[in-house]
């Protein structure tokens, strides 16, 4: 009996583990296993060793070029160089104009005292000062020097030319709303060593006047030039001077000064036209001047070169005068 007690548990010490493999059952790990696993406060999938991650080898723009400019180097390359406008005035007491000479090859002028004359040159200068910013208020103030060729007993020293007629105009403009601007002005156009005496100067017109102007779009509200306008105004005095030479009282005017751009050397066309009623609204005397100008030097940005003509046409009396010019501007 107790050798067929022996030979059962032996049986089935051999047997059991083979079973419960058989089965699909893990053998259970050793006691000292089980409680290092639990003391392990890491999963076993912690110790893995995870693969490093790779940044790119191409340096990252440093904070002071992120920060000033995030566009391209290919794209800054293509793109326009903008500079800051020379012309620009947005400050106190601003000043700016033109000053130039035009030559004249053709034509004839009427003189302040009735008689016309075949210029030789002008000297033109306009000059405006600001008293507030932007144009909001502003003093101007035009002239022209004229002068012909010389003749017997009128002469400049020794140069080929004398003296003729001295045009100015003062005034002050106000910037009232958006585009629309008042004036109010004052004008002389003396005569100068001509007269009853051909030594002596006399003749002359002056007298005042009012304008409101509407201002076209531009890039540039202090580049005369380019600054295109529409304009009414009128003439409460004094007196002017027509085509056949005789003087009339000016009344009501209409002004029209219109640009337009062309494709080449930094070029444009130009035209100004001006009609001049007589008593109030009949039409008396109308002036024109048209050309194309040219800024061929970038650097020089303020040098102009123009070639146009000028024209009066007296409606009352039909006489009409026309004069061809090519001259300069030094606009500042």
């Amino acid at each position: 009996m107790g050798s067929s007690l022996s030979f059962i548990l032996g049986v089935s010490l051999i047997l059991g583990p083979a079973d419960r493999h058989a089965s699909g059952e893990e053998p259970s790990e050793p006691p000292a296993a089980s409680a290092k696993a639990a003391e392990s406060p890491h999963l076993p999938e912690a110790d893995a060793k995870v693969p490093e991650a790779k940044l790119p080898d191409a340096k990252l723009p440093d904070a002071k070029r992120e920060n000033s400019s995030a566009i391209p180097d290919a794209v800054a390359e293509q793109a326009p160089i903008i500079l800051d406008n020379p012309m620009s005035r947005n400050h106190w007491f601003p000043v700016w104009g033109y000053v130039g000479a035009r030559g004249y090859v053709a034509g004839d002028h009427m003189a302040p005292n009735g008689l016309a004359f075949h210029p030789v040159f002008t000297v033109d200068l306009d000059f405006n000062i600001g008293i507030l910013p932007d144009k909001k208020l502003y003093m101007f103030g035009t002239s022209t020097f004229w002068a012909q060729r010389a003749q017997d007993g009128l002469t400049q020293d020794h140069w080929d030319f004398t003296k003729r007629e001295w045009d100015a105009i003062v005034g002050a403009a106000v910037n009232y709303w958006g585009p629309l601007e008042f004036r109010f002005f004052g004008y002389s156009y003396a005569n100068l060593n001509r007269g009853n005496s051909k030594i002596v100067s006399s003749g002359y017109n002056d007298g005042v006047a009012v304008e409101n102007r509407y201002y076209l779009p531009t890039d540039d509200i202090y580049d005369i030039g380019r600054l295109g306008f529409l304009s009414l105004g009128y003439y409460p005095s004094k007196v002017m001077v027509g085509g056949d030479g005789s003087d009339f009282k000016p009344g009501f005017f209409a002004r029209a000064y219109l640009t337009y751009d062309l494709p080449f050397c930094h070029s444009y066309v130009y035209g100004d036209g001006q009609l001049i009623c007589e008593d109030g609204f009949n039409s008396r005397l109308g002036m024109v001047d048209a050309g194309i100008a040219a800024r061929p030097f970038p650097r020089v940005g303020g040098f102009e070169a123009r070639v146009g003509g000028s024209g009066t046409f007296d409606v009352q009396t039909n006489v009409h005068r026309g004069l061809a010019y090519f001259g300069f501007r030094l606009n500042f």
